[in-house]
């Protein structure tokens, strides 16, 4: 998961925090897929009652006191002798201690949050780990000797300072998740395209400039995350990735996509956010699995009509490019549950819009849209709509066939009236109207009984309306 912010500014910075937050989160679901669960009573998170039923203790958990952090791992968890999973995440620890190696049974190893310059030699006197996280340290090393971890399977330094791996890092042959992100990598080792098990890479947020054609030796490789590098382009040989079902490269440099990007047919989600995209191969609608595009922030003029092919997709994002048309057949794409065309360039959207039937969220504002199609009105399973910052005069009389409609939000357009059906949208909750020319709205408004919310600022709403809306909507909140 890479992050979506502006770190120039403090919303950003929470923004980022966030995403960082919710990407730790995956990280550790994805490593720990398979590893097995310990019933309760076999885990502890004090080092005093494991060391009163050490026969019975399979995982021990010791996080940070805030008063007193640990700044040494206790040398009594060598007597933990059938201890399975340690995690000592959130310390001050600044070293891995010899005495760990004489665990023979410890799968798991998590010391993230600590104070670790390094991964030492010592851990391959551990051949039985399997898990090794060392999430946000101060690691700038990892020791050579790792190719005596034959059984290790997954192991997260995320959040460090490495720029590079040991020389022997492509002896783990059981190695299937890699999590790198967050480090100082200039490239791709090419010591991990030796590592045949792999299913999941995250290089994310490095400084890698060039992704090497031979990452198609990885045959295995389900999910690669390159996001927030300097990547200009893709080798043609991303299209042997066949097992491939999530790609993210967002926040890099892109100015194209290789046609042979098409082959990806295992494909459920491709995000290409944040580069400089101008246009996409017509093999793209080639990609017949494909539920998640994100295409936002790019320079696209244009969509290839084979994207409407796409007969799986449920999200579309395509905001802040340069749009002025969308393709004869968008509406084809009837599975689409969420569209995002938010500050492109539409004067118009196609007059059979509402073919896009599964629609559930509509984003739309920042254009230059007129007016919209009558067929809008057959989006029944629309709950959310944004039509805000375009300029609009009217809407269709047919609106109120959006029966399932929650949140309209119309600001900064140029209505002067609202059609009287639209009183019939009995589960709108949030009307937004702000910043337009009414004067006056449609009289039979109780009919939005359902409605919370009501904005009307900036408008010049003639003398005595504002009262008559309070009647009308006793139990609506009303912003004048």
């Amino acid at each position: 998961m890479s992050p979506l912010f502006n770190r120039q500014n403090g919303r950003g910075l929470m923004m980022y925090r966030i995403a960082f937050l919710l990407s730790a989160l995956t990280l550790f679901r994805v490593a720990h897929a398979d590893s097995p669960v310990i019933p309760p009573e076999y885990r502890f998170d004090s080092l005093s009652e494991a060391l009163a039923e050490p026969e019975i203790v399979y995982e021990l958990r010791m996080k940070s006191r805030s008063d007193k952090p640990l700044t040494t791992i206790p040398r009594e968890i060598d007597r933990l002798v059938d201890l399975q999973r340690l995690d000592l995440s959130a310390n001050a620890i600044q070293s891995i201690p010899g005495f760990l190696t004489r665990l023979p049974r410890l799968h798991v190893l998590i010391l993230n949050g600590n104070h670790l310059n390094s991964l030492p030699r010592l851990l391959s006197r551990s051949p039985q780990l399997k898990h090794i996280e060392v999430a946000n340290n101060r690691i700038g090393e990892i020791e050579s000797g790792f190719s005596n971890l034959r059984q290790l399977e997954s192991l997260v330094l995320s959040g460090n300072v490495l720029k590079s791996l040991p020389d022997d890092f492509g002896s783990l042959e059981e190695m299937r998740v890699l999590i790198a992100n967050n480090n100082l990598f200039e490239g791709i080792d090419e010591r991990i395209f030796a590592l045949k098990n792999l299913t999941t890479v995250n290089f994310a947020n490095n400084l890698i400039q060039e992704f090497p054609g031979t990452v198609a030796k990885l045959e295995r490789l389900q999910e690669l995350n390159l996001s927030g590098n300097l990547l200009v382009r893709l080798p043609d040989r991303i299209g042997e990735l066949s097992e491939l079902r999530d790609l993210s490269l967002s926040q890099n440099r892109l100015e194209g996509l290789p046609r042979s990007i098409g082959a990806l047919k295992k494909l459920v989600r491709l995000d290409v956010r944040k580069n400089h995209l101008r246009q996409l191969p017509r093999e793209i609608g080639e990609l017949a699995d494909l539920e998640y595009l994100y295409l936002g922030e790019n320079e696209l003029e244009s969509l290839p009509s084979s994207l409407c092919g796409l007969g799986r997709l449920r999200q579309l994002h395509l905001k802040r490019n340069q749009l002025s048309r969308l393709p004869v057949d968008f509406c084809q794409m009837k599975t689409l549950a969420t569209l995002y065309l938010d500050d492109n360039c539409l004067d118009h959207l196609p007059l059979d819009f509402g073919g896009l039937k599964k629609l559930h969220q509509l984003y739309l504002s920042g254009n230059r849209l007129r007016k919209v199609p009558e067929s809008i009105g057959d989006l029944r399973e629309l709950d959310k709509l944004i039509l805000s910052e375009n300029q609009l005069e009217a809407l269709p009389e047919s609106i109120d066939g959006m029966t399932n409609l929650r949140k309209l939000y119309l600001d900064d357009n140029r209505l002067s009236q609202l059609p009287d059906t639209i009183s019939r949208l009995s589960k709108l909750r949030i009307l937004s109207l702000k910043d337009n020319r009414l004067s006056r709205l449609p009289r039979d408004l109780e009919g939005l009984h359902g409605l919370r919310y009501l904005y009307l600022d900036r408008n010049p709403l003639e003398p005595g309306e504002l009262e008559r809306l309070r009647q009308a909507l006793p139990n609506t909140a009303i912003s004048f």
